[in-house]
């Protein structure tokens, strides 16, 4: 090392980004809200395909009251970084007579609106 010169620390993994560590950051959830009462997981997995997405390994309902029930997608291995643009696609789309309302959900979680994704339940 020279004069003048700062140590720099070795790094284990890329720099924590958004409040997860890297490791966590592959897999992504993002929330699909109100949605008619009569779609069903494949119907959104097919628009989400359509649209650019990878292919989802999990879909999961949260049908709320009934009335603009919402799903939760799980991207396993995917960077954010490829999710992020393609989420301000579909956010406020017409499809099936609602104007979707898309959003990525923080990472590393495993709550939305008070119910469990984990283990389905509320």
């Amino acid at each position: 090392m020279r004069m003048g010169e700062a140590a720099k620390a070795p790094q284990a993994y890329p720099p924590p980004r958004y409040g997860a560590c890297w490791r966590d950051e592959m897999a992504m959830k993002i929330w699909v809200g109100n949605l008619s009462p009569k779609i069903e997981p494949e119907a959104v997995k097919q628009l989400l395909l359509k649209y650019g997405f990878p292919e989802p390994t999990e879909i999961v309902p949260i049908s709320g009251d009934g009335t603009r029930p919402g799903m939760v997608v799980n991207f396993e291995g995917v960077n954010p970084e490829i999710i992020r643009p393609l989420v301000g696609r579909l956010d406020g789309l017409f499809w099936e007579g609602n104007h979707t309302s898309v959003a990525m959900l923080p990472p590393r979680t495993g709550t939305w609106a008070g119910f469990d994704i984990a283990r389905k339940t509320t």
